[in-house]
């Protein structure tokens, strides 16, 4: 199972690092959305970044640290992680991650239905990779 959370972990990752290259690298072409909708008009709206970070950056950190969790939690045998001086499961530590990232991607998916009523492919893939890391974490 953890394979399977690590595949979903890496497209993530590709997502947030697409999002970023389009942005920085290559921001005078234009952003394909294959849905049909206009992706650009929601990454540039005010709920593409939270506390003065870009959406694509906040994924593009929780995505790595999910799958540097997910790969210690394989290697060592009994593994664990001191936060606050307590042992913890990198597991239920992802697990957590996982349930924040999922209920803020619940959040977003409303605001794009409801108040932007416009959606973004690459948006709505995050968020259903995060729905899906969080189910599978939550079944282990």
């Amino acid at each position: 199972m953890t394979t399977v959370v690590a595949i979903a972990v890496a497209l993530g990752l590709i997502d947030s690092l697409y999002l970023l290259w389009k942005r920085y690298i290559k921001p005078h072409s234009p952003l394909i959305c294959p849905i049909g909708e206009n992706c650009q008009t929601v990454l540039d709206s005010r709920y593409g970044s939270l506390l003065g970070f870009r959406n694509e950056f906040l994924g593009l950190g929780y995505y790595t640290l999910l799958l540097f969790l997910l790969l210690f939690a394989e290697q060592a045998p009994t593994p664990k992680i001191s936060v606050w001086g307590q042992g913890i499961d990198p597991l239920v530590l992802a697990t957590v991650l996982s349930g924040a990232a999922c209920a803020a991607s619940a959040m977003l998916t409303a605001i794009q239905t409801f108040v932007l009523k416009n959606y973004c492919s690459y948006c709505l893939l995050a968020n259903a990779l995060n729905a899906f890391i969080f189910i599978a974490l939550v079944l282990r």
